[in-house]
């Protein structure tokens, strides 16, 4: 009797396999008539019993997400098909609160229609409820909003004619507390091509772009692949040449000194060759850092052999180890990562390599960002780790154009939100800094650069020369990278370099605010041709003092190391006047701040004060030093308040004469920083009370109080004579309280001021020399010594009108502010 033969294959998840899984062993000699028709009869009840099986399992799967039915193609209900969806994705003018019928409605067309169906397929896997509102009170609405550039018309001018779509959702509940109710989980839907290509449709292995399609949403394939890097590398070089290479705000001739890099082929940490190409890793280390290998002055030799950072040495961390294996499978020799290209217990290191943070992530070919994660354990996401599900709800609305489903965060979430990356202090300079970056974040990768923002799932990259951008609103995916019209670290953008460097990040060591905080300031002195005074342009030094906090909070007491040129080091607390002594700080929006520099560097029509910064052995030097070309173009260090000093600007009423400034610096001796200012300024000291404001209820006809900002400034019989708002978190006192003020500058009142100040009847007393209404930015301080002018520290700021001011018991005094 012959044996079965084995090696057959095992059943698959579908219908058309299970007869080859269950064929009649061939050889089956000797069995017989009967014994075979039993068989026959055994395979036939188990290919039923299977075929009923998967029925049932695929019932309870579609069931469970939703598909138990699918449109067939091109399928539209009459409501969507009078939508003409085609023709709105290339229209110029996108189109707004277009009506879908209610949840009701798109449900009973859902079976027919495509776009009823993504709308139910979006209910079902948010598991939306709607407040338990009946469907047919939650009406839908489609809205266009445009997203990009297609090809060059026939005229060879741009036409932004691709538009993405939202669809909302809102209850037409008439009653409280659901009326007019708005459900922030909108499906937004992405143009493509149709059939929807997939990735790797577009390029080969090597990275060439084979298959250009003018836009459209993709599929992503399970790991990411380093082919789309080296097409996007590519990409950019070719299509944005000098832009990305050579940006303008990177010197020519800039390089960065005495560099370590990793070797990657050779595991070794080497001195970087002259103006070689490497990667650079931004990361973080975590919590506990007992699992980063960093170089220190006991393993530097060995680190720098043959393998010295291999696998029998180190057992890398995996975000480390991830960025290696890229960085070699990408065809780079070496990479540069923090831990292991500074000695970090070398202060003299340590600091050489901090103060040039910027060169080494801005002379980085790639800078490589490890966006998700809490620690340098978390990898690379979507490379080297576990697959991704890449599948993609998408239609057909005609012959070749498709919508698909963009991915969902979840409410007000970002996909860089959730990680750890985005909330360290200093990964901020780490991308602004970088020219190119490849981010490897919670859903996907994306590509940075200079002039473009890519991303795996949707085909944003030009074909090339000849195609512009397909433009992106950065924030919508990215609040952090929202693009500047101004140039990129000019002074205008100083406010908001600010923000988004200190609002929602923390440090681990508080002292190294100053520290993450060097590259930025560093590129901006190379582009503004002026200095930072501990966070603060030099010019214009007043305006900058001006930044706000929300708080009521106490400066905290820390201090910075200050180098000396001998190489010593000696600590200085950071000032008060600095927001860098602040945390948290909401903001820094000096309300008289142009966005040109130009306009900031012009002289003002009128004079302003003039700020010394004091030295630890009592001396005085001007902050206001600025670079300055002349007619010649050649190079000089001028002192930027002298210019309007000398200029016969009319000095504001309140100003007296501060010209006598004892001890102040020659220009041959050192310097070292105390971290205080000095300067002759108007004081004042204010009762604050209540700003009471009527209103007349729209119910009934009452009058009702209610104590507003800004403040009144009171009288000592308590008569209103002006208002004074706060910028820091004030909490106010039965009776009022005191403060005491000093002028920081003077600025033009804005509109919604001289409403306000019309509002209040102040007329006459507010009229500025040149006919114009100006108030005043003024500074809380506490005094250490008042009669001597000492200022323990900035407690507050805020503005007052300067009618008001004039009309105080002020004092021309000299204040040294700590």
């Amino acid at each position: 009797m012959s044996a079965v033969k084995s090696g057959h294959a095992h059943p698959r998840f579908g219908e058309a396999d299970l007869g080859s899984a269950l064929e009649t062993p061939t050889g089956a000699v000797g069995y017989g008539e009967g014994t075979y028709n039993r068989l026959q009869t055994l395979r036939s009840s188990a290919v039923g019993v299977l075929k009923h099986s998967l029925k049932e399992t695929n019932v309870r799967l579609k069931s469970v997400l939703g598909l138990d039915f699918m449109p067939g193609p091109n399928d539209l209900c009459k409501n969507c098909t009078q939508l003409d969806l085609n023709k709105l994705i290339f229209s110029e003018v996108p189109s707004t609160d277009l009506p879908l019928g209610s949840v009701f409605s798109i449900k009973r067309t859902a079976r027919d229609c495509g776009l009823c169906w993504l709308v139910i397929r979006h209910i079902q896997k948010l598991k939306l409820t709607f407040d338990g509102l009946p469907d047919s009170k939650i009406k839908c609405t489609l809205d266009g909003y445009q997203y990009g550039y297609q090809a060059l018309n026939v005229e060879g001018e741009k036409k932004r004619i691709i538009n993405h779509f939202y669809i909302r959702f809102k209850s037409t509940e008439e009653d409280p507390p659901y009326a007019e109710t708005s459900y922030l989980t909108p499906l937004k839907l992405r143009p493509c091509s149709y059939p929807l290509p997939k990735i790797e449709d577009f390029y080969d292995s090597k990275g060439t772009d084979l298959h250009p399609r003018p836009f459209g949403a993709r599929t992503m394939r399970p790991n990411f692949d380093i082919a789309l890097l080296r097409t996007w590398q590519a990409t950019c070089k070719n299509c944005h040449s000098s832009k990305c290479e050579s940006p303008e705000w990177l010197g020519e001739n800039e390089y960065p000194r005495k560099l370590r890099l990793i070797d990657v082929i050779d595991m070794c940490v080497v001195d970087a060759p002259i103006n070689c190409s490497y990667f650079a890793l931004s990361y973080v280390w975590g919590q506990d850092n007992s699992r980063q290998s960093t170089l220190t002055k006991a393993t530097l030799n060995a680190m720098a052999k043959f393998g010295g950072i291999g696998p029998k040495q180190y057992n890398l961390p995996k975000t480390v180890s991830d960025a290696v294996r890229l960085t070699r499978e990408s065809g780079e020799r070496y990479l540069w990562v923090d831990a292991l290209c500074i000695i970090q217990d070398d202060e003299v290191d340590m600091a050489c390599q901090i103060a040039q943070m910027d060169l080494i992530y801005a002379r980085a070919a790639l800078t490589v960002i490890a966006g998700f994660g809490d620690s340098c354990e978390a990898g690379l996401p979507h490379i080297y780790g576990k697959r991704r599900d890449v599948s993609l709800d998408h239609i057909q609305i005609s012959e070749n154009f498709g919508l698909a489903m963009e991915p969902y965060f979840g409410l007000f979430e970002k996909p860089i939100e959730p990680c750890r990356w985005k909330h360290r202090g200093w990964t901020y300079q780490e991308l602004l800094l970088s020219r190119r970056a490849v981010l490897f974040l919670k859903d996907q990768v994306y590509w940075k650069c200079e002039c473009s923002f890519w991303m795996e799932d949707f085909r944003m990259e030009p074909c090339g020369l000849n195609e512009p951008e397909t433009f992106l609103d950065l924030e919508d995916c990215f609040q952090t990278f929202q693009p500047v019209a101004t140039a990129k670290f000019c002074l205008g953008q100083f406010p908001q370099l600010v923000w988004n460097y200190w609002h929602d990040r923390e440090l681990t060591y508080a002292e190294d605010i100053k520290k993450a905080f060097v590259g930025i300031q560093m590129r901006m002195e190379f582009v503004c041709g002026l200095t930072l005074h501990w966070g603060l342009p030099r010019v214009p030094f007043d305006k900058a003092l001006v930044w706000t906090n929300s708080t009521s909070a106490d400066p905290r007491e820390i201090s910075s190391r200050v180098a000396l040129d001998d190489g010593c080091y000696y600590e200085v607390p950071i000032p008060s006047w600095s927001w860098m002594a602040w945390s948290p700080l909401p903001c820094y929006t000096p309300s008289p701040w142009p966005e040109s520099d130009e306009e900031l560097l012009q002289p003002e029509e009128y004079r302003v004060l003039e700020f010394y910064s004091v030295s630890i052995g009592g001396k005085y030097a001007p902050i206001s030093i600025i670079r300055h070309l002349d007619e010649h173009k050649e190079e000089k260090i001028v002192n930027w308040y002298e210019t309007i000093k000398n200029s016969s600007k009319p000095a504001p009423c309140w100003m007296e004469d501060n010209s006598n400034v004892p001890y102040v610096l020659e220009s041959q001796e050192p310097f070292h920083h105390s971290g205080h200012i000095a300067f002759w300024t108007s004081c004042a000291r204010v009762r604050i009370g209540h700003n009471v404001v009527e209103y007349m209820t729209e119910e009934k006809s009452e009058k009702h109080k209610y104590i507003d900002e800004p403040f009144a400034v009171v009288d000592s019989q308590s008569n209103c004579i002006g208002y004074y708002s706060n910028y820091g978190g004030v909490f106010f006192t039965e009776g009022g309280f005191d403060l005491d003020l000093i002028v920081i500058t003077r600025d033009r009142c804005s509109d919604g001021l001289l409403e306000l100040m019309d509002d209040l009847g102040l007329g006459e007393e507010d009229i500025g020399s040149k006919g114009d209404k100006y108030d005043v930015h003024v500074m809380e301080v506490e005094w250490i010594d008042q009669a001597k002018g000492i200022a323990k520290k900035r407690a507050g700021g805020g503005w007052i009108y300067e009618g008001t001011w004039m009309q105080l018991d002020r004092e021309w005094k000299f204040v040294t502010l700590h």
